[in-house]
């Protein structure tokens, strides 16, 4: 997947808070693109093996027909039209202490999460750029980096 025409927007610190991580990943889903799919690709876990639930995890990666462990398949492919999807798994990613990119297909969005509590937009349009910048402002995230 090439990425690299992508320019950094800015970065935040995800907040600590179980409740604004929810509300957090909402948002999150509704600045992806809409019109497109968008992938969800989990790339790092067992940072804080006492964050995870893998009961919950794979209980929900089940409800959506994937049987195989995370290892295997750590990439979701959420519908253009199914954004709860994307605020779930978002929002278990964010609860887990998981690293995780979520790009959208036309690959001019991606957003990273990192496990040590901060997230990362890069996109190819500046207008976007900045909406998402005062979206994630609004919410009330500190800037990083």
């Amino acid at each position: 997947m090439q990425i690299h025409r992508l320019t950094r927007a800015a970065g935040f610190e995800v907040p600590p808070d179980s409740g604004r991580k929810i509300a957090l990943a909402r948002l999150i889903s509704n600045l992806a693109p809409t019109g497109t799919d968008v992938l969800l690709w989990v790339t790092g876990w067992g940072v804080w093996p006492s964050c995870e639930n893998w009961d919950l995890f794979y209980g929900y990666r089940r409800s959506l027909g994937e049987t195989r462990r995370l290892i295997d398949a750590p990439l979701h492919v959420v519908g253009a039209e199914d954004r709860n999807s994307l605020v779930s798994l978002v929002s278990l990613v964010l609860l887990f202490g998981w690293d995780a990119q979520v790009v959208s297909r036309r690959r001019d969005f991606m957003l990273t999460i990192s496990h040590d509590e901060w997230l990362e937009v890069r996109t190819t349009c500046q207008p976007e750029a900045s909406e998402a910048v005062r979206e994630l402002e609004a919410f009330g995230l500190s800037r990083v980096r």
